[in-house]
C-alpha cells in the first residue's frame, strides 16, 4: 500500500484541510516543521520519509483563482518525488508537457462526465469527490466504471482533517467497481495505523494523509518499521494486526539512479532518495 502525504495549497501557503469551506481552512500547523511555506512543508515530510508520490491540492486554482505558487517549483525543488496535482481542469492544462514527474489529477466535481474520460492522458489519476454524503458530479461518473483511468481516488471531503475515519462501505464498493485493472486510493479519515490496516483488507491500494502526518500520529519509527516489512512480503505485523507496506511495488518509482557528490543532500529534501522516472500507470 503507498501512504502518500497531502499537501494543499492556498495563497501560496501550505493550509489544514477539514470542515468548512475550503477559503476558511486556516494555516497548517504541524509538528513536523514550524512554517506553513510549502517548501518547508515538503522537505519536513520527506526527512520523516522517502515518500515517493505526494498529492497537491492547488485550492485557489480548484476555486478558478489564478494559482499563487506554481507548481513547478516544488517539481523542480524535489525531482525524484512524483506530485499528483489536483488543480482543476483548468489549472492541468500542460502539467505532463512542463515537468516529468507532475501527474494530472482530474476531479469529478469539475463537472467532467464519461464523455470527457475518453480525452483524459493515459497517466491522469480520476479523483471521485463526496461532499456531505453526496457524490460531487456527474453521477453517470459512478456508473461507467469500464471507462475510469487505471488509477482512482475516492475523495472523502466530509472526512478530510476530521479523526472521523475513512468511509469503509464506500471504500468496499468503490474497489469493486475498479476490478483488478485499476487501483484505488482513499482520501479522508486516516487516523492511525489501524485506518490503514483496515483499508488493506479491502483491498485499497492507497491513502492519501494529512493530518495523521502532522499530528504525530505516524511517526518514522513506524513508517520505517513498515518499510522493512515491505522487503520481506506484502503484508506485516504491527501491534498484533496484519499492516500494509508505506511504499509497496506498484510500478511508481525507482531507486534513484544519480550519482552524488561526497557530502552533497540526498535528492528531495535529504531524504527521498528515489528517482521518478515517468508518471505513467504500469500495470501489475
Amino acid at each position: 500500500m503507498h501512504l502518500i502525504p497531502a499537501v494543499d495549497l492556498r495563497s501560496g501557503q501550505v493550509v489544514q484541510a477539514g470542515a468548512g469551506p475550503r477559503h476558511g481552512y486556516p494555516l497548517l500547523r504541524s509538528r513536523l516543521c514550524a512554517s506553513a511555506e510549502p517548501v518547508a512543508v515538503v522537505g519536513a515530510l520527506l526527512r520523516l520519509y522517502a515518500f515517493p508520490i505526494i498529492y497537491l491540492a492547488d485550492l485557489d486554482a480548484l476555486q478558478g483563482r489564478t494559482a499563487v505558487l506554481d507548481p513547478v517549483l516544488l517539481a523542480r525543488r524535489f525531482p525524484c518525488t512524483a506530485f499528483w496535482l489536483d488543480a482543476g481542469q483548468h489549472g492541468l492544462g500542460a502539467v505532463r508537457q512542463r515537468w516529468h514527474n507532475l501527474c494530472p489529477v482530474y476531479g469529478s466535481e469539475t463537472g467532467m462526465g464519461p464523455r470527457e474520460l475518453g480525452a483524459l492522458p493515459h497517466a491522469a489519476i480520476l479523483s471521485l469527490d463526496f461532499r456531505n454524503d453526496r457524490f460531487m458530479g456527474d453521477r453517470a461518473l459512478l456508473a461507467t466504471p469500464g471507462r475510469w483511468p487505471p488509477r482512482v481516488i475516492l475523495m472523502d471531503l466530509d472526512r478530510t482533517g476530521r479523526a472521523r475515519g475513512p468511509n469503509r462501505q464506500r471504500a468496499a464498493r468503490l474497489r469493486r467497481a475498479c476490478g483488478p485493472s485499476r487501483r484505488l486510493y482513499v482520501a479522508g479519515g486516516v487516523r492511525h495505523s489501524g485506518d490503514l490496516r483496515n483499508l488493506a483488507a479491502l483491498g485499497v491500494d492507497g491513502a492519501l494523509c494529512a493530518t495523521a502526518l502532522h499530528a504525530g500520529r505516524l511517526p518514522a519509527s513506524l513508517l520505517h518499521r513498515l518499510a522493512e516489512c515491505s522487503q520481506r512480503r506484502p503484508l506485516c505485523r504491527i501491534r498484533g494486526g496484519s499492516l500494509p507496506a508505506v511504499g509497496g511495488n506498484h510500478g511508481e518509482a525507482k531507486p534513484c539512479l544519480r550519482r552524488r557528490r561526497r557530502g552533497a543532500p540526498r535528492c528531495s529534501g535529504d531524504s527521498a532518495h528515489l528517482q521518478q522516472k515517468a508518471c505513467a500507470p504500469r500495470h501489475s
